[in-house]
């Protein structure tokens, strides 16, 4: 009788021991929410003409010395072109320009030239003087589709086939910089002056071509 009450205590005991070990498992519930999609925003600049269409090469022929806008007037270059800046992009930007010098071209000294003094009529195809000469403004149109009279810009101090780096496009040349919207689009009037100096002489008949780059930034 003994023997038998010994053999059920160490049972019980044992069955005390499992449960306090955690076998066994407490009801759960696990749902999963919709998928995350997680996408960067773009800046996607385009450039275009006044009518829309791509941007081609622009050339100015027979250029001559010229006036050049002064403080409270606007007076237009003889050499203009109109670059749309587009904005296809999902996040608005601050648009800058650059430029970048490509070449100086001679295409042979003139009379007027060598009596002005110039020198590199014997460098082949280089030592031109025009690019030295030529200055650039750049005014923002107050019409998306081009039109109208822009902020005065007075003509930046450097000639274009100087490398730069980019700058902001500002209203009337001061003021917060342009911001292009995501699809929104701002005319650029690009004016290329040949002042109206003695030294111009140096530059008949020569030629230069340079690049002129457009760039927008985040603003958010």
């Amino acid at each position: 009788m003994r023997t038998r009450l010994a053999v059920a205590g160490i049972a019980l005991a044992g069955v005390a021991l499992l449960g306090a070990g955690g076998t066994y498992a407490a009801f759960t519930d696990t749902e999963s929410a919709a998928p995350v999609l997680v996408q960067g925003g773009t800046l996607d600049l385009t450039l275009g003409t006044q009518a829309g269409a791509d941007l081609a090469p622009v050339t100015f022929a027979n250029m001559v010395p010229g006036a050049a806008p002064t403080a409270g007037t606007y007076v237009p270059s003889q050499n203009f072109s109109y670059v749309r800046l587009t904005n296809d992009g999902t996040l608005p930007g601050r648009a800058r320009w650059s430029s970048r010098g490509v070449s100086e071209l001679e295409n042979r000294c003139l009379p007027p030239e060598r009596t002005a003094g110039d020198t590199s009529c014997g460098n082949g195809n280089r030592g031109g003087e025009l690019g030295d000469q030529l200055r650039l403004s750049f005014s923002l149109m107050p019409g998306a589709d081009c039109t109208g009279q822009p902020g005065v810009v007075p003509p930046e101090s450097f000639p274009p086939t100087d490398n730069r780096g980019f700058r902001d496009i500002k209203p009337g040349g001061a003021g917060p910089a342009l911001v292009l919207a995501p699809g929104a689009s701002r005319c650029v009037r690009v004016d290329v002056y040949f002042p109206s100096t003695p030294a111009n002489n140096l530059a008949q008949g020569d030629s230069s071509t340079f690049q002129l780059s457009f760039r927008l930034d985040q603003t958010t």
